[in-house]
């Protein structure tokens, strides 16, 4: 990575189709020799900084639609975000179908689709989610932070709390803090029998970090109301779905057809959460002048590095 004073820095491995956001003409590139490159022969990822192009979209990301209907709205999200959608979609299909076909497909298929269950398919997905949040936002922040950003600390950190949720997601870590409180009150004479008192404490100390994070990193939001509305809404969303629909299953008979509803509720929910925020984080990188591209094919580095050489020649 290079960095020069006219505004401008480059990150980049290979180009060629868009993740982050739908394909659109570059800005014009500041003069000067390109940076270095490291190309894989398998695959790359390219990302260019540019923070001068952020006013073009400073308004939110998804704005420039404000009366389009759903499927307009649908093509204008970036493709990651609709595959993502798609994917939570998917989990909660094959958790139903695999309880409707238990008997036939055999117990440990039925167990690795299970939406309430750790180490599967579901858990895996859930935590590449919060996984891929916080790396984008640890990419985010170190390259604000290569500009001399003290305020990208606070980006850096809420990186960090989404790699310790996804990393929650495949150790249990709030489930057994759970298990902690109860040698404290014990659950079972209580109206948290089935999940104990772990969303007492741990749901209104994610809002609160979240809430301090981004006030931190505010900076970076100002002007971006979009981007603060999704963010705002996958937070409340991940976390109505994890605490407050798992409070309800200690109302409900367990294993019941009553408990399987708020498990699907309660998971899918999260997943949803989780894509919203993604949604969020891929809009403020864009409109900071970051792009992300994604290419299987190594000649295509060659090919950027010709048409990127013409651009600033």
């Amino acid at each position: 990575m290079s960095s020069r004073s006219g505004g401008k820095t480059f990150e980049r491995i290979v180009a060629k189709e868009p993740l982050l956001s739908a394909a659109q003409a570059s800005a014009a590139p500041v003069p000067g020799d390109l940076p270095a490159e490291w190309n894989d022969p398998m695959r790359g990822v390219s990302i260019d900084f540019d923070e001068a192009d952020a006013p073009q979209s400073a308004a939110g990301a998804g704005a420039a639609h404000p009366r389009a209907g759903a499927s307009a709205i649908w093509h204008a999200m970036p493709v990651l975000v609709r595959v993502m959608f798609a994917l939570d979609l998917l989990m909660g299909v094959l958790y139903i179908v695999s309880r409707r076909l238990r008997d036939s497909i055999g117990k440990p298929l039925v167990n690795f689709f299970d939406l309430n269950g750790e180490t599967n398919l579901p858990s895996w997905y859930s935590a590449g989610q919060l996984a891929l949040i916080g790396a984008l936002l640890v990419v985010f922040a170190g390259a604000q932070l290569r500009r001399g950003a003290r305020a990208a600390w606070s980006v850096m950190l809420g990186g960090v709390a989404f790699l310790f949720l996804s990393l929650d997601e495949t150790t249990s870590i709030h489930e057994n803090f759970g298990y902690w409180l109860d040698h404290l009150r014990h659950r079972r004479h209580t109206v948290f029998a089935q999940t104990g008192f772990w969303m007492v404490i741990c749901a209104p100390l994610f809002l609160a970090t979240l809430a301090l994070l981004a006030w931190g990193a505010r900076r970076y939001l100002i002007g971006r109301r979009a981007v603060v509305v999704k963010l705002a809404i996958g937070a409340v969303v991940f976390v109505v779905a994890a605490a407050g629909i798992e409070t309800l299953s200690n109302f409900v008979v367990p294993h019941g057809t009553g408990a399987r509803i708020l498990v699907v509720l309660e998971e899918i929910g999260e997943m949803t959460g989780a894509t919203i925020m993604l949604w969020g984080v891929c809009d403020l990188i864009r409109t900071h002048g970051i792009r992300l591209f994604v290419s299987e094919n190594a000649d295509d580095a060659a090919a950027f590095r010709r048409n990127a050489q013409a651009r600033l020649d």
